[in-house]
């Protein structure tokens, strides 16, 4: 194969990543879209009985990163950032709920949940690896 037919080969092979990578980024940012919630319950700590408390995290995805892997499992690997806007913790049915500065306050299965939520969302993309991150 002549020069000029390898690079003209490898220039379009390029322009069609590059053209897939972005379709593949407006399809997981319309995805992920507007604000979200994630709500569910824990077992409080340092009590004698099975009191459970009620969490809701609100948060919006801020930024999606993506690009070509040279993985063999993944064809694409890119990350997710989220910006939490609240976490309340509290007793659903009622007013008393306080709010909670980081998720790493809450069980720390309660945050790997959350990133699964995130995942799980883009697992429709059987050959995307994504990682959630925090801005």
């Amino acid at each position: 194969m002549s020069k000029i037919k390898e690079t003209l080969r490898d220039r379009i092979g390029k322009i069609l990543v590059e053209t897939a990578t972005e379709k593949y980024l407006e399809i997981i940012k319309h995805t992920l879209k507007g604000d979200r919630e994630f709500k569910g319950k824990y077992l409080m700590p340092y009590t004698d009985k099975d009191d459970y408390v009620d969490f809701i995290i609100n948060y919006h995805v801020t930024k999606v990163s993506l690009w070509k892997s040279n993985g063999k499992h993944c064809q694409y690997e890119g990350v997710v950032y989220v910006k939490i806007d609240k976490i309340m913790v509290g007793f659903e049915g009622t007013n008393d709920w306080e709010e909670v500065r980081r998720i790493q306050y809450l069980p720390s299965w309660v945050e790997d949940e959350f990133k699964d939520l995130i995942q799980n969302e883009l697992s429709v993309f059987d050959n995307i690896c994504m990682d959630v991150d925090y801005e």
